[in-house]
């Protein structure tokens, strides 16, 4: 009986995947300490199709959502980071049959803070 109970289980988490890039840090002008900067790429598996979705977090913090296409582009905006506006360009590069590199350069205002890769 318990081995049933735990197969939803098991099925749901295999519903979800996920890759997270290395932590980089940003130090804004004109302050002393710096900011962590991080992300995670998420795949979603559905009945018909896979879903494509990028997660910049600013110090941990969720920072800014990219919704992605089938070729891993997109364009997501977040909320405001010491009062400038937060983006994110994310576009994927296949690097064989089966995987594709996904590179998202972080902006903070007007100024390029890092590029995450996945």
């Amino acid at each position: 009986m318990k081995k049933l109970a735990l197969l939803p289980l098991l099925l749901l988490s295999a519903c979800a995947t996920q890759h997270q890039a290395a932590s980089q840090n940003y130090r804004p002008t004109g302050q002393a300490s710096a900011v962590q900067i991080t992300g995670e790429l998420f795949k979603d598996y559905g009945l018909i199709d896979v879903k494509h979705s990028a997660v910049i977090r600013f110090n941990g913090s969720d920072q800014i959502k990219v919704k992605l296409d089938r070729q891993f582009f997109g364009d997501g905006v977040g909320s405001a980071f010491n009062g400038q506006p937060t983006s994110a360009n994310c576009s994927g590069r296949p690097v064989n049959r089966y995987t594709t590199e996904v590179r998202c350069m972080v902006f903070v205002g007007n100024e390029k803070t890092v590029t995450l890769t996945f």
